[in-house]
């Protein structure tokens, strides 16, 4: 996630066990250029896929990017009432609130609780308070 950030990108969970055409309409709906993954997913739409575990050759300088407290850190996807999927987006002053708030009642320690798959908005928080 720091290195998405810092590269000026929006964090978009995506949960790798979801149906295909879910994730690419969630990416395609998302806007998404750049995929950093661990593995290939397949129905991915044209974007640029970054693997981890295949990292030579990528830049260790962090691109000349503003990023302020408006500037958008995730968005993360609802099921949606109507079935559909439905991204929220939170600014980087909204997830500062929160881990400020709720750093010190997760514990705010070394680990990150493995309660949820990180898709989901309750595993999400906890990771950013481990840092």
């Amino acid at each position: 996630m720091l290195a998405v950030w810092k590269a000026g990108g929006v964090y978009v969970p995506i949960d790798v066990e979801y149906p295909a055409e879910r994730i690419a309409w969630m990416l395609d709906d998302a806007g998404a250029r750049v995929v950093v993954t661990e593995r290939a997913v397949a129905g991915l739409p044209p974007a640029e896929v970054v693997t981890l575990d295949d990292s030579a050759g990528l830049p260790d300088e962090r691109p000349g990017v503003a990023i302020d407290g408006s500037s958008l850190a995730y968005v993360i996807y609802t099921s949606g009432s109507t079935g559909v999927p439905k991204g929220v987006g939170v600014a980087h002053a909204g997830l500062v609130n929160l881990i400020e708030v709720f750093g010190p009642v997760m514990g705010g320690s070394s680990r990150a609780s493995g309660c949820c798959s990180s898709p989901r908005s309750a595993s999400t928080p906890r990771s950013w308070t481990s840092w």
